[in-house]
């Protein structure tokens, strides 16, 4: 092969890296001089030709400059075939925002033109005609100089920035280097990272190190809380008022009863509640029991609901007398939890909390189902303690503070509104669901019970009207992307936060604080003992700028999906880049 086609074939793999592509096509220009008798007119008769690069099936360099070889000779004995006919014949629809079949060029020369160039005692230089400009989005341009190659990339000032297009520079260089010192090398097996751009790479994805403290269960940590403030309010609803000490005595019966009930760790107990103190409570006690609890949404459709219930094996749902009609032939036992139930009258001290190891599981929550069957995420105490540290601190919420459960209780960032609160000494405010809808009645309900907390979906802020609220501290959004408008609508006058997580991270894992709103804020960096890192399909990180995967390691990964080990392999991959035995 030549050194052209050497070149090409490093050029071809390096886009097909960054595009996530295993069929490149690439543009070269040919002189059109093909025959003796015109080599010495006058006139520009170039031609170009699309050269095309077929990287599937994982193939060794040698075999990629192989087929790039094949493909180059095959283009070479059509060069005559004006590229115009060519894009009449394939292309059926133009498009004035690229070029057609290639976007992307390459040539080389030789730097022997001065050498034998010569006009009587007349110096002269290259010009570079046209330099800095091009007609597609990217051009490397290379140049056989005696003491080696060197090169230029010209790009779209529109697409790139200069920072992109050095980086790229730099990974040409490595994949070369790399095809000249292993060709038996598989594409598969390239790092386009130098040692220590990859390792910054890695450093930079972790969340700072934050040694875990005290005991790490969630209903521990609401003990201690308990402890340290019993008179401050735990709890608001409508006009009632729930101290710590009261919601714990409460919480402790119901937790006798669950116990006598043979509640324990591991075992599910649902709960399937309309937004009220108990459903509150329920959560607690379950917790204090020992056990996990399963939220239910009440409208659910009784066959996915059942559904549910027999994937997770829950022997008891937890509800309300109004609802038990709704559950009645379920195949579970009903307790109902209202306000005077016996269940619930406080006893004179509360239970001990039932011992409970920080992997043992503190919920189960469904996923939607919208790719498939639905799938229960089994979620530890200890990776949602770190979440709760995290997003506590990020948000600044300590006593004093009101926080608004504004999640459904079988959506997970409710986790973080509850906890958030009540292991920092906080306010709780639970509304009814009519009162949480986007909108005036949101708006009333944020001014009513005084919120300063609150998280949102960015389509229940892009809902609601803009007012005065001054008692509003911090909003945080996720859920969906966020768009500038809604930053710049609700930021001014407070703190705003975006972040983001799946289900299978122990609900988030990255957090920015923002007030920009000229564009859509990123997503942000990851909390505490957290690790991200964007990978390409053979689990190697890709470079600033190069499309990839998200993957997430560290204390928040949850424990895989309930009676589903084929797909928990397939999602729960080992963490080899964390240098910690065992890390998913």
């Amino acid at each position: 092969a030549t050194l052209f086609m050497t070149v090409l074939a490093g050029w071809q793999a390096l886009l097909g890296r960054y595009a996530g592509q295993e069929d490149v096509v690439v543009g070269s220009p040919v002189a059109g001089r093909t025959r003796v008798e015109v080599e010495g007119l006058i006139g520009f008769f170039v031609n170009l030709l699309a050269l095309r690069g077929e990287l599937g099936g994982d193939p060794s360099f040698g075999e990629l400059v192989g087929r790039v070889r094949e493909g180059a000779l095959g283009a070479y004995a059509h060069q005559e075939l004006p590229f115009e006919r060519l894009v009449e014949e394939l292309v059926t629809e133009r498009s004035l925002t690229h070029a057609p079949l290639f976007q992307v060029t390459f040539a080389l020369d030789r730097d022997d033109a001065r050498d034998r160039l010569t006009l009587g005692e007349v110096r002269l230089e290259p010009f570079g005609a046209g330099e800095g400009t091009t007609r597609f989005d990217l051009a490397l341009s290379m140049l056989y100089l005696p003491e080696g190659l060197a090169g230029a990339l010209t790009y779209r000032k529109s697409l790139f920035e200069a920072e992109t297009i050095e980086r790229m520079g730099g990974h040409l260089e490595a994949v070369l280097e790399t095809m000249a010192a292993d060709p038996h090398r598989r594409l598969s097996q390239l790092s386009l990272l130098r040692p220590a751009e990859r390792l910054h790479l890695l450093r930079a994805g972790h969340g700072p190190h934050a040694p875990l403290s005290g005991d790490l269960t969630l209903h521990a940590r609401v003990l201690a809380q308990t402890r340290r403030t019993p008179h401050a309010p735990a709890l608001l609803f409508d006009d009632q008022v729930l101290s710590y000490a009261d919601l714990l005595r409460r919480a402790s019966a119901l937790a006798a009863a669950l116990r006598r009930r043979g509640v324990r760790p591991e075992l599910r107990v649902a709960v399937c509640m309309e937004p009220a103190p108990e459903m509150i409570l329920s959560v607690l006690a379950v917790l204090l029991a020992g056990g996990a609890y399963l939220p239910l949404d009440p409208e659910l459709p009784p066959q996915r609901r059942d559904f549910l219930l027999r994937d997770a094996s829950v022997p008891l749902v937890l509800t309300q007398h109004a609802l038990a009609a709704r559950l009645a032939g379920c195949g579970c036992e009903l307790l109902c939890v209202d306000p005077g139930e016996e269940q619930l009258l406080p006893r004179e001290e509360p239970v001990a909390a039932a011992p409970v190891d920080p992997q043992n599981l503190a919920y189960v929550i469904y996923t939607s189902g919208s790719t498939g069957t639905p799938k229960g995420v089994l979620v530890p105490h200890q990776g949602v303690c770190n979440a709760v540290e995290a997003f506590r601190a990020a948000y600044r919420i300590g006593a004093g503070a009101r926080v608004l459960l504004f999640a459904p209780l079988h959506f997970d960032a409710s986790v973080l509104d509850i906890f958030t609160a009540l292991c920092s000494g906080a306010a709780l405010v639970v509304a009814r669901r009519e009162a949480l809808m986007p909108g005036e009645e949101l708006l009333e309900l944020l001014r009513r019970q005084r919120v300063t907390h609150a998280k949102f979906t960015p389509s229940a802020l892009a809902a609601t009207p803009w007012a005065e609220l001054p008692e509003l501290e911090a909003i945080m959004s996720g859920g969906e992307a966020c768009p500038a408008e809604v930053v710049r609508r609700w930021a001014p006058g407070r703190r705003f936060y975006n972040g983001y997580g799946p289900t299978e991270t122990s609900v988030r894992v990255t957090v920015v604080e923002t007030a920009e709103g000229r564009r859509p804020p990123p997503i942000g960096r990851a909390v505490a003992n957290v690790r991200l890192y964007v990978l390409d399909g053979a689990g190697e990180p890709v470079p600033v700028g190069v499309p990839g995967e998200l993957c997430v390691g560290g204390v928040q990964v949850t424990r895989g999906y309930l009676g589903r080990a084929e797909q928990t392999a397939a999602a729960y991959v080992p963490d080899a880049l964390s240098g910690e035995a065992g890390a998913r």
